[in-house]
């Protein structure tokens, strides 16, 4: 049974989006936490970077070997192919589009016994898989590591304050942390979102996560007021 340390930013992201008994899922703004998740691992790993380009930073791909991961060697190949370069916030919103991101993501855990799978069913009429937990100490350890990085005060892993930020921008780490500790632990979580131990190129990664979630709730109260 693989460690948390063994398993893809994106997957862990996963392990804490899904209901632990139903498998259902506990955000909307999933796809975008793993594909900013997703950019943010690849420039950790060297393989892809950011161009200043007059006023814009302009994603590029550094190392064409793929990680071996379906998810992360579509990306890469994605933007090695694409016509133009574009920016982090375009990929999160393209790669958050790719056909069904998150049943992808839960498929590999559950070839690693991580997931199960079973067949649920939306106004008793739509079927929809539904990927319950199988073995729980995955996120278990995930979990424990989260707390610690939050409750904490030493310095976390780069991998860690990634985790943290993102989950803390797709509404989360309410399943981490309780009310309570979030108040108490307002400025450290402010601490972590800065990404201080993180290249800045991630750090762009994530921050375009967040920028598209906004730019999607304006988008959506625009056409509510509409």
């Amino acid at each position: 049974m693989p460690g948390i340390d063994e398993l893809h930013l994106h997957e862990q992201l996963l392990l804490l989006a899904l209901h632990d008994e139903k498998g259902t899922m506990q955000t909307v703004n999933f796809e975008f936490g793993a594909a900013g998740a997703a950019l943010a691992e690849l420039v950790l790993s060297g393989h892809i970077g950011l161009e200043q380009v007059r006023k814009k930073q302009l994603v590029r791909v550094l190392d064409t070997a793929l990680p071996g991961d379906p998810i992360l060697d579509e990306v890469i190949q994605r933007i090695r192919t694409s016509k133009r370069a574009e920016q982090p916030a375009t990929w999160v919103r393209r790669i958050a589009g790719t056909r069904r991101l998150r049943h992808r993501i839960a498929e590999r855990l559950r070839y690693r016994g991580i997931l199960g799978k079973r067949e649920g069913r939306v106004l008793l009429i739509f079927s929809r898989d539904l990927y319950p937990t199988a073995n729980p100490a995955p996120e278990r350890e995930l979990v424990a590591r989260l707390r610690e990085a939050v409750l904490g005060a030493d310095e976390v892993a780069a991998t860690t304050a990634i985790v943290v930020a993102v989950a803390d921008q797709i509404g989360l780490l309410h399943h981490v942390l309780t009310r309570a500790e979030r108040k108490a632990r307002k400025q450290r979580l402010k601490q972590l979102a800065a990404l201080e131990t993180v290249a800045e190129d991630a750090r762009s990664a994530i921050r375009s996560v967040k920028e598209v979630i906004d730019a999607n709730a304006a988008h959506v109260v625009v056409m509510t007021a509409g």
